[in-house]
């Protein structure tokens, strides 16, 4: 193999990682899941209203609502209410954490 293969192969894989680079960055089109935007951190505007209607939905809901939160300490919280949130008191806990942070 001569230099200018080896030179082609690692031209040909630099562009192939930052084809793939670009397609994991990309930001992803907002949907929207039981009532609540997955648009960029940026634009999201979560409310109390939809952290009730998760804790009202069950474990499952309230993790994806969790997952939207960008500041670590109330999705920290967030996520004890979602462990929580399977009994009677959990659900109370959670919809006191949604009325607190939201």
């Amino acid at each position: 193999m001569t230099i200018f293969q080896v030179n082609m192969k690692f031209t040909n894989s630099l562009t192939i990682l930052a084809s793939a680079l670009a397609v994991v960055t990309a930001a992803p089109a907002p949907t929207e899941i039981d009532g609540i935007t997955t648009a960029p951190i940026e634009t999201r505007d979560l409310n109390a209203a939809q952290c009730r209607r998760a804790c009202d939905k069950g474990a499952d809901a309230v993790e994806r609502f969790c997952r939207l939160i960008p500041e670590p300490r109330i999705r920290a919280a967030c996520w004890g209410a979602a462990a929580a949130v399977e009994s009677p008191i959990g659900l109370r806990a959670c919809t006191a954490f949604c009325d607190a942070f939201f």
